[in-house]
């Protein structure tokens, strides 16, 4: 386990080379971060990667609950210091990334996509952002991808545990209950929050600290039940015992006595569950709730078999135990690069663009954790520091509340197109709606004479939905001095389609038919066909 300084968010603790360090742990650390951006990246090759943040869950309810309830039982356990550490290891990172995020937003985003990423600051500031997206956008919608501090959500479910948890077993120790029964029982409790809500309402279910939490039970419950084991943890005596049982079955097929048995079987049976949800769970897939199950059994078991093959060659292995060093700082990189890939980047291009983010995430977590997270941590910081770094914080809830009340911050964008950017009026009020831009109730009797042009050639026609409309504006002004002719026709909500039918827009099918028919009588040179 690591050292108590060492223990904060568990995708960024390093460890402390002394006694009881596990460069497993790291590893498992590696795997779930691995999952997560591989399932950013690629959502369709590695559709149920996001099962990683569940396995991050397990792995800090495990270790800081372990150092926890250590130091209750000695005696040095208090509050503040508790919280000291966990500001300095949290607090250097994520404010370099988000004042970060929010610099790029400043220079890349329009008013609307800058507020919203205003509020998701505040969010990040104050560990609510899973609230804040609970009435936003759900985590398995097409747009969150293009939401950069949306993955803060699970920071703040656990920061919202750890206000919680350790205020708790400072109650069941005082009350002198049994504190396995009782982290049990919370389990039990919150699990069963989340599959009600699950059947009512997904988001809920899936951004609620209450529906979460047994995740985090489950690793507190294992570093509690191994404590209270003390020199013989309760798992090792249970895999002694099945090692005797199991060793007379396949010693005749040449497997040799002291191997470990039940370790090499449990954590092969982990690796076989993690990798079975990453390829067969999807966005579709009932999330969390029983579903939730499995990838948390899989950390289990790995957390449990430490005397694996799997654990000491493959998950403490040095590249595996690097990847976890960083992946705290990987991971709140990571996804604000994605997004502005996708925002930036044309569909045809993102993959070879997520290759390159994946590799600059790589880049930019190692020197945060470098640069930034190590000094920090084990720079003998003092109240001062931790205070300014809670100082910090504060100022990008502030920047947070500024992008968020003023619109955005138009005051970025020059004078000319400011209304633009904000209303579209410069543009949307020649779109000539219910003429030449059909409106969702209107067939294709609406269309108007003026939208086949003033007659003239060479012709432009444009074809589609309100987006199509929106380029009429731009062509029509640049009419006369090049020469051509501009007509319009197009339906909202109607992408140029022959045969397209949608229920609620009953007249896409004959609108595009007209279409059509007007595109061989008119004969343009030219026919733009735009869709979303």
């Amino acid at each position: 386990m690591s050292h108590p300084a060492d223990v904060m968010h568990p995708l960024a603790e390093s460890p402390a080379r002394e006694a009881g360090y596990r460069p497993d742990i790291d590893g498992l650390r590696a795997v779930a971060i691995t999952l997560v951006v591989a399932y950013h990246a690629f959502p369709g090759r590695f559709s149920g990667g996001f099962v990683g943040v569940d396995v991050f869950f397990v792995i800090s309810g495990f270790l800081i609950t372990g150092i926890i309830f250590d130091q209750m039982r000695r005696g040095t356990f208090t509050i503040a210091s508790f919280y000291g550490r966990r500001v300095r290891r949290i607090f250097p990172a994520m404010i370099t990334v988000v004042l970060a995020t929010c610099l790029a937003g400043g220079v890349f985003l329009p008013a609307k996509e800058l507020q919203s990423l205003g509020l998701s600051m505040i969010g990040s500031a104050a560990f609510v952002q899973n609230f804040v997206l609970l009435g936003e956008i759900g985590y398995f919608d097409v747009e969150a991808a293009r939401k950069p501090l949306l993955h803060l959500w699970s920071l703040a479910i656990e920061e919202q545990y750890y206000i919680l948890w350790p205020l708790l077993l400072l109650l069941i120790r005082r009350l002198r209950m049994n504190p396995v029964t009782w982290v049990a029982v919370l389990a039990g409790i919150s699990f069963w929050v989340g599959l009600v809500l699950l059947g009512k309402n997904r988001d809920l279910a899936f951004y609620l600290p209450i529906s979460r939490f047994w995740e985090l039970f489950a690793g507190s419950f294992l570093a509690i039940a191994t404590i209270l084991a003390k020199e013989v943890p309760l798992f090792e005596r249970t895999l002694a015992k099945a090692d005797d049982f199991l060793h007379p079955l396949v010693f005749s097929a040449g497997v040799p006595a002291g191997r470990n048995l039940p370790a090499q079987i449990g954590a092969l049976l982990a690796v076989g569950l993690v990798a079975w949800v990453t390829f067969r769970f999807g966005p579709d897939t009932p999330f969390p709730g029983k579903n939730a199950a499995l990838p948390i059994a899989a950390a289990m078991l790995l957390i449990l078999c430490k005397r694996s093959w799997v654990n000491q060659r493959l998950l403490a292995s040095p590249p595996m135990v690097f990847i976890g060093l960083i992946s705290y700082p990987l991971y709140l990189w990571h996804f604000p690069l994605m997004a502005f890939a996708r925002i930036m980047s044309p569909p045809e291009h993102l993959r070879p663009v997520m290759v390159g983010v994946v590799l600059l995430s790589v880049a930019l977590a190692w020197l945060t954790y470098r640069f930034v997270e190590y000094p920090i941590r084990f720079g003998g910081v003092c109240r001062r520091a931790i205070s300014a770094l809670g100082a910090g914080m504060v100022v990008i809830g502030l920047l947070g509340l500024i992008a968020d009340r003023t619109g955005g911050l138009p005051q970025r964008m020059p004078s000319s197109l400011r209304s633009f950017m904000l209303t579209g009026e410069e543009t949307s009020s020649h779109w000539r709606r219910g003429q030449c831009l059909l409106l969702p109730d209107q067939g294709a009797e609406a269309f108007t004479p003026d939208c086949a042009g003033h007659g003239g050639h060479p012709l432009l026609l444009i074809w589609g939905d309100s987006y199509a409309a929106a380029e009429y504006v731009g062509l029509e002004h640049f009419r006369t001095e090049m020469g051509y002719d501009v007509a319009e026709y197009t339906s909202s909500a109607c992408p140029p389609l022959i045969g397209f039918t949608l229920a609620e827009r009953p007249f896409c099918k004959g609108n595009n038919d007209f279409v059509l028919e007007r595109i061989r009588a008119l004969r343009p040179e030219v026919v733009i066909l735009h869709g979303t």
